[in-house]
């Protein structure tokens, strides 16, 4: 599931630190996102290492983790978890790459979170889930910050949501389809070739667009996501593990991709033509990248090193 928000003041920490080795024994691989070193433990006495900022005893009092990383919820503002977990939905989509939006003419929050659209309204506080109501769903407004229900969350396609019941300290861990470590490479290449937003799409998808006319099949990848430019742009980035000895054969499909796009942007728009004239195929230790992006060099230098890790 998705994003998680973790805030505490500074005197609950300490008068949780005796019950933290307990926690711990319970789950000794918790990963504390740098909060709380787990190896600190001196007779007997967990060390606690405090973020920069410390939380406000009246913010938002449960710790929020992320695929693993611990999110700041100090300016969330504190909600009753009554009968169960509220998660705050801009600090969880915002920070897994999704978005969220308010608009006051229609009185609703939008939010799109792992590749789903949540619409809030405002009048009756009920929830839609792309765009089909949702039963028994409510949402929760505090001083502006929208929460919705852990186990609806919890319920969200690709999405995890702990509420940890055996430690003893009230720590929520969301996990999402981008903590895979496939979608962690693929964020970081986007940023590092200084792509913005681009239509998500699988490899079967990736079939059923282009396997008649460039040829290309989902089984010419192990795994793979791509991210498509819209009409105006030809930015592109695809990133996978090949299929044994499918590295040529996909090689070509791109080959075709790109002198399409060529041929496409010649007469229109054409300052799109020196970033597809410089579309970059690499491949590294059994994982591939395709790019068609203004900083396509900074992308596949990123994706050696990252791969190469990965091996």
């Amino acid at each position: 599931m998705k994003l998680k928000r973790l805030t505490a003041a500074v005197l609950a920490l300490v008068m949780t630190a005796a019950l933290l080795p307990a926690a711990m024994a319970d789950a000794p691989d918790a990963d504390f996102g740098g909060f709380l070193d787990a190896g600190s433990v001196q007779g007997g006495v967990m060390l606690l290492s405090a973020p920069a900022e410390a939380p406000l005893a009246a913010s938002y009092h449960t710790w929020l983790f992320l695929n693993g990383e611990y999110l700041d919820a100090s300016n969330i503002p504190d909600v009753r978890h009554d009968p169960e977990y509220l998660l705050p939905m801009r600090l969880i989509c915002e920070a897994d790459g999704g978005s969220a939006d308010w608009y006051p003419e229609d009185n609703e929050a939008f939010f799109f979170f792992a590749n789903q659209r949540i619409v809030v309204s405002f009048a009756d506080n009920s929830v839609q889930l792309d765009f089909q109501p949702v039963e028994g769903v409510t949402a929760t407004l505090v001083d502006g910050v929208t929460f919705l229900p852990a186990s609806f969350v919890n319920s969200l396609e690709g999405v995890e949501v702990d509420d940890n019941p055996t430690m003893d300290v009230d720590r929520i861990d969301v996990k999402t389809p981008n903590g895979t470590p496939l979608m962690k490479l693929a964020n970081e290449l986007l940023e590092a070739a200084g792509l913005g937003m681009g239509m998500q799409t699988s490899p079967a998808e990736l079939e059923e667009v282009y396997g008649e006319v460039f040829g290309f099949k989902a089984a010419y990848m192990t795994e793979g996501v791509a991210f498509l430019p819209m009409m105006i742009s030809a930015n592109t980035l695809v990133v996978g593990k090949l299929a044994d000895g499918a590295e040529s054969d996909l090689h070509a499909c791109f080959d075709k991709y790109q002198a399409q796009q060529k041929e496409v942007f010649t007469t229109y728009l054409s300052h799109n033509l020196p970033a597809i004239e410089n579309a970059k195929f690499a491949t590294e230790g059994g994982w591939f990248l395709f790019v068609i992006a203004e900083n396509a060099d900074a992308a596949v230098e990123l994706f050696h090193t990252r791969a190469a890790e990965m091996k």
